[in-house]
């Protein structure tokens, strides 16, 4: 996948959108629906119990599209 962005907080990454938006739209690769993104910190964590913190957002337009 594509990096949208890197070194950035998220709060700016966002600029006053929320995750669900910015999953949205086109992909950088391909002329079709992006399929969603993932956020990960600038430094690797671990959480007990769970493992790496990784946040994945998927694209609900691209969702409606492929539950036909």
């Amino acid at each position: 996948m594509p990096v949208l962005s890197r070194g950035v907080t998220l709060r700016s990454f966002l600029a006053g959108r929320t995750l669900k938006e910015v999953s949205n739209g086109r992909s950088l690769l391909f002329d079709a629906p992006r399929e969603g993104l993932v956020v990960r910190p600038m430094e690797e964590r671990q959480v007990p119990g769970f493992g790496r913190l990784v946040v994945k957002q998927r694209s609900p337009e691209y969702l409606a599209g492929t539950e036909r």
